[in-house]
Formats: structure tokens, C-alpha cells, sequence
């Protein structure tokens, strides 16, 4: 079984490696194939098959140059690597909350499915404070991933481009993208997160594709209360529809994520312009000098 889908100008495109094998599983995962480990028929109760599913995909990174320059907003040249994250995401307008799971949970000794009620998110008086979102969603060592994920929503209700009225969610994330390893494992989640929640919601991506950079680093400094700069989390996105074969006829909205690179600049010096005067010496020698 494979995956095609057209993007918005309406040229096919065929879904190949990870996003086909995301897609396959999810197939499985709606024929509630008897073979399902527990973590996979958990997720299967997650959503609604007879409804569309949104899925958006991002890529891990590795840093050519910069390193954690971009802390201070500094430019860095980041490269994305093969493995990546995919979010599913579905609106579910009756629920009360929103649900995530993340595979590979379980092993790792965390909490496999997390639930967390609209109104611990906002209440009559707008969106609760970052700050108190983050205690609520980091006080469960075991829970504390589900900051990446649901942060997102928390965070697009402060800047307005969602709101609890838009109703519940169900959230699946699945990423092969290293942990602890350099390779920005969060942004991965973060960047794929808040674009299947906008999509399951109904929202245009968030334009320019900066924005959805800098709200990803606001969940990761504000929700999950970890430095991190802004550059690792920038990223250009391509939506696409996609239907899968019958008998299951579910239509999902994938929506492709690449990393934003930072344009390199390089002053050039023009021709019959002057070099630039020598630096002074030293005070003192930055080496020992031989014997």
C-alpha cells in the first residue's frame, strides 16, 4: 500500500519512507489489526476513523556551523537529517480535553498516553499563564514529554491563533529522531506538533514561517523550561492531501515539514578598495614562544 496526495497547486505527490510507513500504520491502526502491541491499541482509541486526521511532519537537524549561537539570535547553518517526527492530530469537538500519545513511551519508563483538560489550559479569564502550565504539565516526571505536545496548544492560545472554542484534541506523535543526541530531537516534536494542531483545527500555517519557529521556541523556553534558540525550530511547510485506499477511506492532511536555513552572508571586499589596516599587536604573546 502507498500514499499519493497532490499539494495545494494540485501537482501529485507521491508519499514515500517515513510518512508511507506512518500512513500504513495508521491504517492498521483504524482495521484494529489483532496483531497491535498495547502501545499501538492504545493510540487506536485515540480517535474517531470515521473523521479526517491531519499529520504533519518534521525533520531532526544537524549543526554545520553555529553550534548554540542562535541562543542569543545569532545566525547559525543547520543541515536536516533522514529521521524525523510525525504528529497526528484530529479536532474532536465533543471532547473536553485534549489526549496524547507518543510511541516508544513505554520503554522509555514514561507515561504512554497523557490527558489534560481545556480548562487547565484556559478559563474564563483567557489562556493560563506559561509558567502554570508548565507546573502542570512537568510535575509528572513520567507525563513531562507531553510539554512538547500539548505546550503547543497552550502556547497558540496565547498568541490567538486558536482558541479552546475550537474543542478537544487527539494527539499521536511518532519520531525515530535521536534523544539527547544533538540533533534537536524537541524541535522536531515541537515544529510537527503545532503544525498537525493547526491543521486538525482549521488554521492556515502560520506565515511568515519564522513565527512558527519563534512559537515553538516559546514552548521549549516557557512550557517545557529549557534554553534553546530560535534557528532549530525555523521551518518552511508544504501542505498536502492525502487519502488512503478503501475499504478504511480515511482522508488525512499531511502537511511536510524541511528546516529553515538561515541565509549565509559573506562580505565581500570590492575590487580596488583598500585592505583593511592591520590589527595591533598583542600585549603579550598568545603562545609561549620556543626556547
Amino acid at each position: 500500500m502507498f500514499w499519493t496526495a497532490t499539494t495545494r497547486s494540485g501537482a501529485p505527490h507521491k508519499l514515500d519512507g517515513d510518512v508511507a510507513s506512518f500512513a500504513a500504520l495508521l491504517g492498521r491502526l483504524a482495521a484494529r489489526d489483532g496483531g497491535l502491541s498495547d502501545e499501538e491499541a492504545a493510540a487506536a482509541e485515540l480517535f474517531d476513523w470515521t473523521a479526517p486526521l491531519h499529520v504533519a511532519r518534521s525533520p531532526g537537524r544537524l549543526d554545520v556551523m553555529g553550534g548554540i549561537a542562535d541562543y542569543s539570535g545569532s545566525r547559525v547553518l543547520q543541515m536536516p537529517i533522514g529521521e524525523a517526527c510525525l504528529v497526528a492530530a484530529q479536532r474532536q469537538p465533543a471532547s473536553a480535553g485534549v489526549r496524547a500519545a507518543s510511541f516508544g513511551s513505554a520503554a522509555g519508563g514514561r507515561t504512554s498516553v497523557v490527558h489534560v483538560a481545556l480548562s487547565e489550559l484556559a478559563g474564563p479569564a483567557g489562556p493560563v499563564p506559561l509558567a502554570e502550565l508548565r507546573a502542570r504539565l512537568t510535575s509528572d516526571g513520567r507525563a513531562a514529554w507531553a510539554a512538547y505536545v500539548i505546550g503547543c496548544l497552550g502556547v497558540l492560545y496565547h498568541d490567538g491563533a486558536v482558541s479552546p472554542a475550537d474543542g478537544g484534541l487527539a494527539i499521536l506523535v511518532a519520531s525515530d529522531v535521536p534523544e539527547a543526541a544533538g540533533v534537536s530531537s524537541s524541535a522536531a516534536v515541537e515544529v510537527a506538533s503545532m503544525s498537525a494542531l493547526l491543521a486538525a483545527l482549521g488554521k492556515p500555517p502560520l506565515s511568515p514561517d519564522e513565527k512558527l519557529a519563534l512559537l515553538c521556541q516559546k514552548v521549549e523556553n516557557e512550557v517545557v523550561g529549557a534554553p534553546c534558540g530560535e534557528r532549530r525550530r525555523g521551518t518552511a511547510t508544504t501542505s498536502l492531501r492525502a487519502t488512503l485506499p478503501s475499504p478504511l477511506s480515511l482522508s488525512l492532511s499531511l502537511s511536510l515539514s524541511r528546516r529553515y536555513h538561515g541565509p549565509a552572508r559573506l562580505r565581500a571586499r570590492p575590487r580596488g578598495t583598500p585592505p583593511l589596516p592591520p590589527l595591533p599587536p598583542c600585549d603579550r604573546p598568545r603562545h609561549r614562544p620556543h626556547p
